[in-house]
């Protein structure tokens, strides 16, 4: 007959540990619930918000960045933040002197419209806001308010459509 020790036993069953058994929440998780609106999480953590205008049947997608970037200098705490930001033009070529004048023309309470060349050598511009991590989710709510409003409103300028 063959007999195996007690121990060896219990580390082949399943922990009771609720800290092993449960995946610890995400704190910018909850934040996201508590803004109330819905959202989906991409394979890369990142968060993405569709924001719907029914009158003027327009709308607007707007992506919450789910890594942290991190801002240290020397003799100060780390701070880190988030990006939230929104597409409001792309194309194969570099935007119009025209179109560059209304990105920078346009201010906002915060954050700024940027643009940038991808590396498939597309064109993009967007509104872009950077929120501390641990802002609430009624500072959360209003960068995904003025993100999307502010992006929505420059693509119906630029291109007159709610595609870009």
């Amino acid at each position: 007959m063959f007999f195996t020790p007690c121990f060896a036993l219990l580390a082949l069953m399943p922990s009771q540990d609720p800290a092993i058994t449960k995946p610890k929440a995400d704190p910018f998780e909850t934040v996201m619930k508590a803004t109330q609106y819905g959202y989906k999480i991409d394979k890369d953590g990142d968060y993405s918000v569709e924001i719907n205008w029914e009158d003027e049947k327009r709308s607007q997608l707007i992506f919450i960045r789910g890594i942290l970037e991190k801002i240290t200098e020397p003799k100060t705490t780390e701070v880190s933040t988030r990006e939230v930001w929104s597409v409001c033009w792309k194309g194969k070529e570099r935007p119009t002197a025209e179109a560059l004048e209304k990105l920078l023309i346009k201010h906002y309470k915060f954050g700024a419209f940027q643009v940038e060349k991808g590396e498939s050598g597309a064109w993009s511009a967007y509104y872009r806001v950077d929120i501390p991590d641990n802002a609430s989710s009624a500072y959360l709510r209003q960068a995904i308010r003025i993100t999307g409003e502010a992006a929505d409103n420059m693509e119906k300028e630029l291109l007159g459509t709610d595609d870009y």
